[in-house]
């Protein structure tokens, strides 16, 4: 079956969830099945910022109104895409894996590398 994103010729090999209940699925290559799944996983994280400024602590999900409005602008090519460190561990490692504490420490030895990368390139050039 084809990749459901409009204008991908790639074989969609991967199912993406589009809702839940009902449960609605739709095929995906890997490229674009890990950039929709980057996209609900923003729109979680910035609910969960505005219910935790708020004071609610709960569990976040967004729902399924929220879910086909991503959906449409993605396979339409109307929302963009960016992979944040959080991301990548998921994609690379799987989120189980982990605790919020590695992947906060993770993100500091990241940082870290970047900077040791930019002194030595500043210490070349001198």
């Amino acid at each position: 079956m084809k990749c459901s994103v409009n204008g991908c010729n790639l074989q969609g090999l991967e199912n993406h969830h589009v809702t839940y209940i009902p449960e609605v699925i739709k095929p995906l290559c890997s490229e674009h099945h890990r950039k929709i799944t980057a996209i609900n996983s923003h729109e979680v994280r910035k609910k969960h910022n505005r219910n935790k400024y708020k004071g609610y602590f709960g569990e976040v999900k967004i729902s399924n109104k929220q879910r086909w409005f991503l959906w449409y602008k993605f396979i339409n090519n109307e929302i963009k895409t960016r992979i944040s460190f959080l991301d990548k561990i998921f994609i690379e490692e799987g989120n189980s894996k982990y605790s919020l504490i590695d992947i906060v420490n993770m993100k500091r030895r990241n940082e870290e590398k970047k900077e040791e990368k930019k002194d030595l390139n500043e210490k070349t050039k001198e």
